[in-house]
């Protein structure tokens, strides 16, 4: 983007000034949010040195007591966090892969980025990437070399009498050096790198709050009895994920008259009902899920609904299987079990089949 925004700034008079207004401010907004994720690294390093100097000093008085694990959890939660923010502020925009695209087409733009991007200036020795001993220029893509032209580079224009950097690397042993970086590891206790907790993490706890929560609806078919018509139960839903294995959430859920058989096909208004949900992952899309629902069955005005006593209570507990539909879009397939279907009047069926969508 800096790259992109300094080569428009550039080219003032042969574009439109629609696209020139919003760039000073773009631009500015650009160099603020680089500054505030450098403070945010900073504070993490800050973070990281003062723990491990936290340690050092106390755990000869109070060894690993409670203080030094919440120490800990607060040190790599804040660098998660952190991790997640800068990948939210990472995703580019639509309008900005539109941008990149066009510029890369431009060979103006190409030039300029080879001699003014800040990754193109870890490999050049002047304005512009040099040129080889043996003549020819070493293009740049997207302001990086490739490696094979790096390779060259150093090769021709190392100074003659000294081994080129590449005979040195290869002269390495590279086996002493791994075996030695692996007894430094094993040597390093673990909660010196909050990125390394000592303890099992709930990761969702670094996640952004809008991206805990989880939007679903269900839909459930009821057949037709002597007091109530074939039936559509269909509801809406809201949870909230408490960790990478639990998620809890409420609902609420609207009972529609389908009628007593396909020649008398009628749509009354049948109910309406809340519901809570708790899910607990057993594995990889299966889950175990119960909770508690209240339904108001055939209520013509809402003052009906005031009357406690004519809320039909349900208590469920079963499984529910989940599937991909796309990126997106989940689908899942419930059965549960009602334990208080036979204080039901009339008398529902013990076992509920649903199934709904997850986003």
């Amino acid at each position: 983007l800096t790259t992109d925004l300094k080569y428009l700034s550039t080219q003032k008079e042969q574009l439109n000034q629609k696209i020139l207004k919003p760039l000073a401010s773009t631009k500015e907004k650009v160099d603020k949010l680089s500054a505030k994720m450098d403070d945010t690294e900073a504070l993490g390093e800050f973070i990281k040195e003062r723990k491990k100097q936290l340690i050092t000093s106390s755990i000869q008085y109070i060894g690993k007591s409670k203080y030094l694990n919440k120490i800990n959890k607060e040190a790599f939660y804040y660098v998660e966090t952190m991790k997640n923010y800068k990948e939210i502020f990472s995703d580019p925009k639509k309008a900005e892969e539109t941008v990149k695209e066009i510029l890369s087409k431009i060979p103006a733009f190409q030039k300029f980025a080879q001699e003014n991007s800040p990754l193109s200036r870890l490999f050049t020795l002047s304005g512009s990437f040099p040129t080889l001993s043996s003549g020819g220029s070493v293009p740049i893509v997207n302001g990086l070399p490739s490696r094979n032209l790096v390779q060259n580079l150093m090769q021709a224009n190392f100074p003659l009498g000294i081994p080129s950097p590449l005979q040195k690397l290869q002269s390495l042993e590279a086996k002493p050096l791994l075996d030695g970086l692996k007894d430094s590891s094993r040597a390093h206790n673990k909660i010196d790198d909050p990125r390394v907790p000592t303890f099992k993490p709930n990761t969702q706890r670094a996640v952004p709050f809008k991206k805990r929560l989880e939007f679903g609806s269900d839909l459930e078919f009821g057949k037709s009895t002597n007091y109530l018509p074939a039936t559509a139960n269909i509801a809406l839903k809201i949870g909230y994920k408490l960790n990478d294995k639990s998620s809890a959430g409420m609902g609420i859920n609207y009972l529609l008259g389908i009628g007593r058989g396909w020649n008398n096909v009628r749509f009354t208004n049948n109910g309406i009902g809340l519901r809570t949900y708790l899910k607990w992952k057993l594995k990889k899309g299966l889950d175990i899920q119960g909770g508690g629902e209240w339904n108001h069955l055939s209520f013509t005005n809402f003052d009906q609904l005031k009357i406690v006593d004519e809320w039909q209570q349900s208590a469920l507990l079963g499984i529910c299987k989940s599937y991909a539909i796309g990126k997106k879009l989940k689908g899942n397939v419930q059965i549960l079990h009602d334990f208080l279907y036979n204080h039901h009047v009339p008398v529902s069926p013990p076992f509920l089949f649903r199934f709904g969508y997850g986003f």
